[in-house]
């Protein structure tokens, strides 16, 4: 399992139930002890959900940006040495194959 996975998954549940838990109404109690929640302020967990993916998404677009910015291209590769040597090319092969007998069947 890659770290993309790991840290794409765990912290998302937590994170939006965060959310959830914190736009709650009406929370279920039986003895004193704190149960689900029964009833969300609808317009509240709207706004939080829409914030916290629109700060999601200005962060990859600052990072696009930063990434763009501080990318440098290589330098073009030029011809070594033993990448001429390594055979005759096309138009060396051809005019051999023209200057050669044939034997025809």
């Amino acid at each position: 399992m890659d770290s993309y996975s790991i840290s794409g998954s765990l912290p998302g549940p937590i994170l939006f139930g965060a959310i959830l838990d914190s736009s709650c109404l009406v929370w279920q109690q039986e003895c004193g002890v704190v149960g689900s929640c029964w009833i969300y302020d609808n317009g509240e967990v709207a706004m939080k959900i829409f914030i916290f993916a629109s700060s999601f998404m200005f962060a990859n677009l600052l990072f696009n940006i930063l990434a763009m910015m501080a990318y440098t291209p290589p330098p073009p590769k030029l011809p070594q040495a033993e990448d001429l040597s390594a055979g005759p090319s096309m138009s060396t092969l051809d005019t051999y194959v023209d200057s050669a007998e044939v034997t025809k069947f």
